[in-house]
């Protein structure tokens, strides 16, 4: 039996998107000391170079750059970004082409974010898979920062590393009881395009950035975080 798409849900997907709120960012932060902006996966290797540098992805920094300026401004002092640096043979390479290799410059920190003049706040975690929190020291940082309950999400990809590190994070306390606000920035996150053709010609599963960045902040919502289209 021929499965079909519920064509209203759909509909209702693309209107919410189109809705979302932007919020400002005086109305937003209320506590600066108590959040921390996760950047995920702003590496050469998926904005500028190598086989996953995507041109969704490039796109988002201008819009990224600026809010990390607006959150330092306002006081934020914790700027978490969580970045590929894969094993040689990481068994991720099972699923994805190899990239961001530990030690090339593919898994290098974005130089549009190497020219703020705050680097000095930026701390970076490696990790070896999509997870942020599997082994990337980044549960140490958790306990330690107890009273850090806000985190603004940025980066790629939407349906991928993003959703597993708002999960990770929303479950985690969850399970604990504790209230952690977890906030999307739309226009600050992307995953990358891969047609019905191209994938045919590389012998790849194709990829359909809009819908899936759709289905995947719909997801996200479910889940307990905040979807926002941008912070003004």
């Amino acid at each position: 039996m021929s499965q079909k798409y519920n064509i209203q849900f759909l509909n209702w997907l693309a209107e919410w998107k189109n809705n979302l709120p932007s919020i400002i960012l005086s109305k937003l932060l209320i506590y600066p000391d108590r959040t921390a902006l996760v950047s995920i996966d702003m590496v050469n290797g998926f904005c500028h170079q190598g086989s996953l540098a995507s041109e969704n992805v490039k796109s988002i920094i201008p819009e990224v750059v600026t809010l990390m300026k607006k959150l330092n401004n306002s006081g934020v002092t914790r700027f978490l970004l969580f970045q590929d640096s894969h094993d040689v043979k990481a068994e991720e390479f099972k699923a994805y082409p190899p990239h961001c290799i530990k030690g090339s410059v593919e898994s290098q920190t974005i130089p549009e974010y190497l020219n703020l003049p705050f680097t000095d706040k930026l701390k970076v975690f490696e990790k070896n898979s999509v997870s942020a929190l599997q082994n990337t020291l980044f549960s140490d940082w958790l306990a330690k920062n107890k009273h850090v309950d806000t985190f603004i999400i940025i980066g790629n990809c939407t349906d991928i590393c993003i959703y597993q590190a708002v999960l990770e994070l929303k479950t985690e306390a969850n399970s604990l009881n504790a209230p952690r606000r977890i906030i999307v920035v739309e226009n600050c996150v992307a995953t990358f395009e891969t047609s019905l053709a191209t994938a045919r010609k590389i012998g790849a599963m194709p990829h359909d950035s809009n819908l899936l960045h759709d289905i995947f902040l719909y997801a996200m919502k479910l889940n307990g975080a905040e979807v926002i289209k941008s912070i003004s």
